[in-house]
């Protein structure tokens, strides 16, 4: 299981806020937002996979389940094993540099470079800030969260 922490900024918004990314072999994934602007929570929206159905909702927007091109591009995305055969998902890797990890070595690759920018949104901005594996994960972390509501 891996569990990621990241920064996001509109930038022509206003807006931040924390992305929280959870993994689990072989294919479940979520994504959940925290959007702040002014100092004040805005809202939030969860996006989850959980292996063959996937859906976003959020806070100010309905549920919205995954079908067609956006329930495959789900299950891609939540391919746990992806960078082990990154052939048949990316177009190219490159080896950036080696680096030090826990004491031993290990490659720094660049798989696909990956940029946000819509006329409505303007540009978004992700930094990530943390990376973990074996954590826990919480059992509601890949279903729908608002169910009936």
């Amino acid at each position: 299981m891996m569990r990621a922490v990241a920064d996001v900024n509109f930038e022509h918004q206003g807006v931040t806020g924390e992305v929280t990314i959870l993994a689990s072999a072989p294919d479940f994934y979520s994504e959940d937002v925290t959007l702040v602007a002014l100092g004040k929570k805005l809202g939030w929206v969860h996006d989850f996979f959980d292996g063959s159905r996937g859906g976003e909702e959020g806070s100010f927007i309905p549920f919205d389940p995954k079908t067609g091109k956006a329930l495959e591009d789900a299950r891609i995305a939540a391919d746990f094993y992806a960078p082990l055969g990154w052939k048949a998902h990316f177009r190219t890797a490159e080896i950036k540099k080696m680096a030090k990890e826990s004491g031993e070595d290990a490659y720094v690759v660049v798989l696909f470079t990956r940029m946000s920018s819509t006329t409505s949104m303007g540009d978004l901005v992700v930094k990530l800030k943390e990376v973990k594996f074996d954590v826990p994960v919480p059992e509601d972390a890949f279903r729908r969260r608002m169910a009936g509501k």
